[in-house]
């Protein structure tokens, strides 16, 4: 398992991660482009193989000391293996080296196990914040705030 900053040219590929994890949820290629370039954001990569399996995208902001999880997706077949745990704890470790205080993130209320994943690395649950989704989410549209202090 290597992890490693994200590429321009792995696009396509953890555009195509993006496409299995979150089906019709999933965001565009564009906004795929624009979340592998824009600067402020910052993406890892998992490879095996030296094929994409898994990614994590970041939002941060120096002055504010903050960062903002955006997505983190890991293919169905290397779930439970440790890559999500891996990815984020990569990302944090170079949010600290930036000097970012805290990390914050939206879960979708619904998905039981994504919360308890984030619960069991330490984050902590906020506030919920109500029609946060689309409306292509099947049930509940609302997300539950979650954040860690970096130390």
């Amino acid at each position: 398992m290597n992890i490693r900053i994200a590429k321009h040219h792995d696009i396509d590929a953890i555009y195509a991660v993006e496409q299995a994890c979150f089906d019709d949820r999933a965001y565009s290629r564009f906004d795929m482009r624009q979340l592998i370039t824009a600067p402020r954001l910052m993406s890892l990569v998992c490879e095996v193989d030296s094929c994409i399996i898994a990614y994590i995208t970041v939002a941060y902001d120096k002055s504010a000391s903050i960062a903002n999880v955006i997505s983190l997706a890991v293919m169905q077949e290397h779930r439970e293996k440790g890559v999500g745990t891996q990815l984020l704890r990569n990302m944090e470790r170079i949010m600290q080296k930036l000097t970012i205080g805290s990390i914050q993130l939206q879960v979708w209320s619904a998905d039981k196990l994504v919360l308890q994943f984030y619960e069991r690395r330490g984050y902590k649950r906020g506030s919920t914040i109500r029609n946060y989704y689309p409306k292509t989410y099947k049930q509940t549209r609302d997300a539950v705030m979650m954040g860690k202090e970096l130390n």
